[in-house]
């Protein structure tokens, strides 16, 4: 089979996904409500934030990102997704077939509360569904 991959939507689903993380981790939205489930102490966030790790951490993240739209891409056109619904339908399916089922294990072996599976899996489903609009509705 061929694929007809645009690699500008699959940058541009990358780029959107790492926006959306930043908003959603923000202290505005989720960040502190994220941090007290995820077990972090006061000052470990200082920790986190350092500029060397950070900038790596982004660095690493928008690549796995992208590497993920452009799978994505390969499979909405296997699941013949054209127009705003079949996007949203297959963005879903993507996040519970696949995202919620592997981050519930935080929960029952990694010993995190409920709301932290929830704030992640909530991000994840917004941004697989950002996603799969722009590789679907970029074609």
């Amino acid at each position: 089979m061929e694929f007809d991959v645009q690699i500008l939507a699959v940058v541009a689903a990358a780029v959107a996904n790492m926006a959306i993380g930043f908003l959603w981790y923000h202290d505005m939205l989720f960040g502190k409500q994220w941090r007290k489930a995820a077990g972090f102490q006061e000052g470990d966030s200082a920790k986190v934030q350092q500029k060397a790790t950070m900038a790596r951490s982004v660095g690493i993240g928008l690549l796995s990102m992208g590497v993920m739209a452009y799978v994505l891409s390969h499979f909405a056109t296997l699941w013949g997704a054209v127009g705003v619904v079949d996007a949203l339908v297959f963005g879903f399916w993507v996040w519970l077939g696949f995202q919620a089922t592997i981050q519930i294990g935080d929960v029952l072996w990694g010993m995190k509360p409920w709301k932290f599976f929830l704030i992640n899996a909530g991000y994840q489903l917004i941004a697989t569904e950002v996603v799969a609009l722009i590789l679907v509705l970029w074609t």
